[in-house]
Parts: structure tokens; sequence; C-alpha cells
């Protein structure tokens, strides 16, 4: 079991199902950082995807509260996806990092 699980997340359908199979993984008294980074630093890019972020925030809160575990969504832009990842675990210091493959 874990305290701290960190999901960084691309897609919106993602949020809901990661979630729940963390949960079954988290301590009792445990918490879940979901990260979206957008890939991009220049504007209006990163404008029009920090609003589109919503549709990762608002599941996160959701889901968890349906759960009843803590959730915490996090946004970043950085063109460094893989950077951003690893820094938020270790100042978040987390204990795991569940992530989806992609082919």
């Amino acid at each position: 079991m874990y305290r701290r699980i960190l999901i960084p997340v691309d897609e919106p359908p993602e949020v809901e199902p990661l979630i729940r199979f963390a949960s079954l993984l988290l301590d009792a008294d445990g918490e879940i950082r979901v990260l979206h980074i957008i890939p991009t630093t220049t504007l209006p890019a990163v404008t029009r995807e920090w609003r589109a972020s919503v549709n990762i925030v608002v599941p996160a809160h959701e889901t968890g509260a349906a759960l009843d575990v803590r959730v915490d969504p996090e946004v970043r832009a950085s063109t460094d996806v893989t950077g951003e990842i690893l820094e938020s675990a270790e100042a978040h210091q987390v204990d795991a990092i569940l992530m989806t493959l992609r082919g």
C-alpha cells in the first residue's frame, strides 16, 4: 500500500479509471496527485490548453469525492514532460507513479 501516488494524465478519459485503480493501492489515509502537463509554453496555445484542463481537474475532484479519497490535481506547462513528472514526484514525496502505456 502507498501513502502518496502520482498519476500523470494526458487525456480526460484517463482520469476516472486511473484514480479508481490507484485508490485500490492507497493507504486508508493516503492521497492521489493527478498531474496534467501542457506540453508547450507558447501563447496562445498554453492559454487554450490551460482552459481545457478543467476537463481533467473537475473529474479528478468528482472521482475522489465519490471514492472518499483525497485527490489533488495539478496542471503545469512545460516542454520537458518527463522532467516535470519527476520534479512533481520529488516535490510531493510520492511513493509510486501510476502511468499508462502508449504504443
